[in-house]
Parts: structure tokens; C-alpha cells; sequence
């Protein structure tokens, strides 16, 4: 096994028992071996198991289940981070919206990286029923809690398998207009050494604008998942 370690800055914890909470709280991670929180130091260590941990990847086979950022330098204004809750929008699609996109397909491009850049070794097309991706179910069930949601992507060249190209672009902007309601959503206002965890499986999140010349300083980490959405 190839182990990794993460240091992150635990400030405004002086409770001993606070600190025992959140170490359990990381070592229960699946992949996760060891955490520690050193309240002297403002320090906490995470020791996780690498070969379990790669880049989260909705155009891949096996999806990443859990994310951490960790932002260390952030700018003046900007930048944020919202999460959306896909059961939330799932169980708020009308009866026949619900019943239409049973057994739908949804290829998740992989033509570019979350930074808007072509992968190595990837040719451009501007069709999506052509571009590389993997498949996977446009409705799920989480594997944990049995509930369904819904399993949408990035919207650019998204594409749900077997329809025609209007119908299946029509069908998404529909899809996607609830995904932007604002009442699915929680914002994340950062400070410096702070830590979010999420369940990859059942979120979305998006990062607000901010200026171009500032710095924001963050630290990614991805848990690779064991099995295909289903």
C-alpha cells in the first residue's frame, strides 16, 4: 500500500473533546488510516492510503465518492464554493419528468479537464454522441442511503444516449433549470484552513467568480470509488 499524508490548520478548536470528534469523523473516510488533531499546534494529519485516491472523474468508469478541499491563501472577495443536493433536485422533478428520464443513459464528456483544457491525447469534436466518456445511469440510487437522485455532470457536451441531439439537449436544459434553483443549494463563504468533505455521489458543487490577479491557495484530495453509479 502507498501512503499519503495531508497537513491541514485547525483554527478556533480548543476543545479536547471537539478534537477526538473530528478524528474519528476523518478516519471513518473510507481510505483514511490515521488522523490526528494536535491542538497545540493548530494542526491536524491525515494519513490516507494513495492508491485509493485519484482525480474525481464523472467521464471515468469509477467515480470519485468523497472530496476534500482545503483552502490555505484566499482572496479578498469571491471564490466561494455551492453545493447542491441531487436527491433534493431529484425528489422535486414532476411525476412525468421523473417517469421520462427513467432508464436514461447520460455520457459525461471527458474531452476537457476542470480547468477548461483538453486532456493529453483527446481529439476535439463538437459532437458530443462522439466524444469520449463514460456512460452511466441519468438516475441513481446511492449505495449507502438507497435514496435516488439525480446524476448530472458538467452541462458542456453532456449527452443522454439514444436520443436525438436536440431532443437530448432540450431534455438537459430542463433538467439543469432545477438544478439552479437556489433553494437546492448551500454556499460555503471560505477562511483560511478551512476543510470541506463531501459525498461526491449526491452533490454538485460550483466555485463563484473572483478576480483573475488575486491568489487562492486550496488543496484537493479525492477517495476513488469500488464501484459504477447504478
Amino acid at each position: 500500500m502507498q501512503s499519503g499524508t495531508v497537513q491541514l490548520t485547525v483554527k478556533g478548536m480548543t476543545c479536547n473533546n471537539c478534537a477526538r470528534s473530528v478524528e474519528r469523523k476523518l478516519a471513518a473516510t473510507p481510505g483514511v488510516t490515521k488522523a490526528t488533531v494536535d491542538l497545540q499546534a493548530g494542526q491536524a494529519r491525515v494519513e490516507y492510503d494513495a492508491e485509493r485516491v485519484q482525480p474525481d472523474s464523472l467521464y471515468d468508469r469509477f467515480v470519485a465518492f468523497r472530496e476534500g478541499l482545503g483552502m490555505e491563501v484566499l482572496p479578498a472577495s469571491g471564490g466561494n464554493t455551492s453545493f447542491c443536493s441531487m436527491y433534493a433536485v431529484y425528489e422535486a422533478l414532476p411525476a412525468p419528468l421523473k417517469a421520462r428520464i427513467a432508464g436514461l443513459r447520460i455520457k459525461h464528456d471527458g474531452t476537457y479537464n476542470s480547468g477548461g483544457y483538453v486532456r493529453q491525447g483527446v481529439t476535439v469534436t463538437g459532437d458530443p454522441r462522439t466524444s469520449p466518456g463514460a456512460l452511466h445511469p441519468l438516475v441513481c440510487t446511492h449505495p449507502d442511503t438507497g435514496r435516488r437522485l439525480l446524476y448530472l455532470g458538467r452541462c458542456r457536451n453532456a449527452y443522454l444516449a439514444g436520443l436525438d441531439l436536440e431532443e437530448s439537449e432540450a431534455l438537459l436544459d430542463e433538467l439543469w433549470s432545477y438544478v439552479a434553483r437556489p433553494e437546492f443549494a448551500w454556499e460555503h463563504v471560505w477562511r483560511a484552513g478551512d476543510l470541506v468533505l463531501w459525498d461526491n455521489r449526491c452533490t454538485m458543487h460550483r466555485r463563484d467568480a473572483f478576480d483573475p490577479g488575486a491568489r487562492r491557495i486550496m488543496h484537493r484530495t479525492q477517495i476513488k470509488g469500488e464501484a459504477r453509479p447504478a
